[in-house]
Order: C-alpha cells, then sequence, then structure tokens
C-alpha cells in the first residue's frame, strides 16, 4: 500500500462526525493522485497516533476482496492489521474513522501508561 493521499492528520483530538466524513472524502478524493501498488490498489494515511495510523485502502474493481474500499487500524512499526472494515460506499465509513481513530488513541495511551 501507498503511503499519504496527502498530508497526515494528527489525532489526538477527537473527531467529530463532520470532521471524520471531511477527512474521509478529502483522501478518499486524492487516491487518484497516489501511484497504485502492485495489486491495484490505492491507499492513504487517515491519521497517525503515537506507533499506530489508520488508512483508507481502495481496491479496482477486478481486484477487490468483498468490498472495494477499507478502513484499516495498523501498527505502523510492524504493519499489522489489527482492525479493519469494509465498504461499499464512502459515505458510509465516516464512523468507522471516528472509531478506528479513537481505538488508536486508546491503545497509545494503555501503552504510554504502561
Amino acid at each position: 500500500m501507498n503511503c499519504c493521499a496527502g498530508g497526515a492528520r494528527s489525532a489526538m483530538e477527537p473527531l467529530d462526525h463532520e470532521q471524520a466524513e471531511r477527512l474521509l472524502l478529502w483522501a478518499y478524493t486524492a487516491l487518484p493522485l497516489v501511484p497504485a501498488a502492485d495489486d491495484g490498489s490505492r491507499g492513504g494515511i487517515l491519521a497517525r497516533v503515537g506507533r499506530f495510523e489508520v488508512r483508507l485502502t481502495e481496491f479496482p474493481p477486478d481486484r477487490m476482496p468483498f468490498l472495494p474500499l477499507w478502513i484499516e487500524l495498523l501498527e505502523r512499526e510492524t504493519r499489522e492489521t489489527i482492525e479493519s472494515r469494509g465498504f461499499s460506499d464512502v459515505d458510509d465509513a465516516g464512523e468507522a474513522v471516528r472509531e478506528l481513530v479513537s481505538e488508536a488513541r486508546r491503545k497509545e495511551s494503555s501503552e504510554a501508561a504502561d
């Protein structure tokens, strides 16, 4: 997957519904500018929270898994997917962005406290 469909947002402050949708639409409209990966997908970082990131990935119709759009929570160093959610339409993904950014924030806070 390719990095950065533009600039990633620092996600230490909570996202409201409108901010999440705006961030998602901004990243989605920038995807055509990102070079495609070997599998034809295009992706970008929506938010970074410490060692975690929330990404948007779009797969081409001939290579999509089940759904063309995926929001993923990843551990940055290992590239391990912690959670992912698929969508058929970008309009349906805003809540997942909010939830996964919040999850990244919780994980980062709990690891910092250890």
